[in-house]
């Protein structure tokens, strides 16, 4: 069992491919915890488990 957090950012705005603020140049930048499970079919789920400091949802990943 690995648990690891879903994403290493807050939420942004949808429709976006990189969170705002130029530090991201590619999405494999910015989740790094999910998508080699996605790549190599690993099952894997995402759990909320509370809120950022601006109320928006933080998710735990279970592989």
């Amino acid at each position: 069992l690995l648990i690891t957090p879903t994403l290493p950012i807050s939420p942004f705005t949808a429709g976006n491919n990189e969170p705002p603020g130029g530090k991201y140049h590619d999405w494999m930048e910015w989740p790094p915890f999910s998508y080699p499970f996605n790549l190599t079919q690993q099952p894997a789920a995402s759990h909320p488990c509370g809120l950022d400091d601006q109320g928006l949802p933080v998710g735990l990943h279970i592989v």
